[in-house]
């Protein structure tokens, strides 16, 4: 099977309430073509600094930053590398080393500070993910069916999980947004890696809570449906989500894949 192609566009708000944006992202798309054989590659990182916490917009700036540099110099500058096997890292221990690097970064230039980190790489027809916090990671198929792909590290999400509360009972939950893992967080971190086939249509989002928080998975997939363009996709998702409150720094990634 041919490897698919992706088209990506972001979004990014500081909402109606917030006064600064703590929320930081990062995103590259490339399409190597050789030959017969197009290879797409794509790095897409959201990570949302924790609102009240000292240093949180440093946290998620730092986080972006050294996780993009890392996962170009250990996956990209190989498959660009004449000697493109150069690297013999599994992707897992890729993207656990990256998180590693972020973790003594931001405990050193963010002391105090925390946040989310959540990150998908796409190369050929694989995806992966490493992911800490309640940041999310979607895919939606072309039937509009929803798949969260990433799991929230919230005590809210425990509680759920454990069958403490539903998920209705979790939408106006105290402290729901309060979370077990952060980056920055004394302690061992203990990341969800996920290595997927990457499917070969459909769309995948990642976004803050800003936008989860604020838009439910149908108003999500009717956006969706309605437009092609994956910029215009996160930019009409973080106006719906300043319509409906705005209450958090709004940040999306729209990956299509065609």
């Amino acid at each position: 099977m041919p490897n698919p192609r992706i088209i990506c566009g972001s979004a990014q708000s500081v909402g109606k309430v917030r006064k600064q944006n703590e929320d930081a992202l990062f995103l590259m798309q490339v399409t190597l073509a050789e030959q017969e054989s197009q290879i797409p590659f794509g790095i897409f990182i959201i990570a949302d600094g924790m609102g009240g916490h000292e240093h949180g917009e440093i946290a998620s700036q730092i986080s972006t930053r050294v996780m993009s540099s890392h996962l170009i110099n250990e996956l990209f500058a190989p498959l660009i590398g004449a000697n493109n096997d150069a690297n013999e890292k599994t992707i897992r221990q890729v993207l656990s080393d990256g998180l590693a690097e972020v973790q003594t970064a931001v405990q050193e230039y963010a002391p105090g500070g925390g946040t989310t980190l959540t990150t998908l790489v796409i190369m050929g027809n694989m995806m992966a993910t490493v992911h800490i916090g309640d940041s999310r990671g979607y895919f939606i198929d072309l039937n509009g069916d929803v798949e969260q792909i990433t799991h929230d590290h919230s005590v809210v999400q425990q509680l759920i999980d454990d069958g403490t509360i539903t998920e209705q009972q979790a939408i106006n939950y105290p402290q729901k947004n309060v979370l077990y893992q952060a980056v920055g967080q004394m302690g061992a971190l203990e990341p969800d890696i996920r290595i997927l086939d990457l499917p070969s249509s459909g769309t995948i989002l990642l976004c803050s809570d800003g936008l989860w928080g604020e838009l439910s998975d149908k108003e999500i997939v009717e956006v969706i449906n309605a437009e092609s363009n994956p910029l215009s996709i996160a930019e009409e998702l973080m106006e719906l989500a300043n319509q409906a409150g705005g209450k958090d720094n709004i940040s999306a990634i729209v990956i299509k894949i065609q």
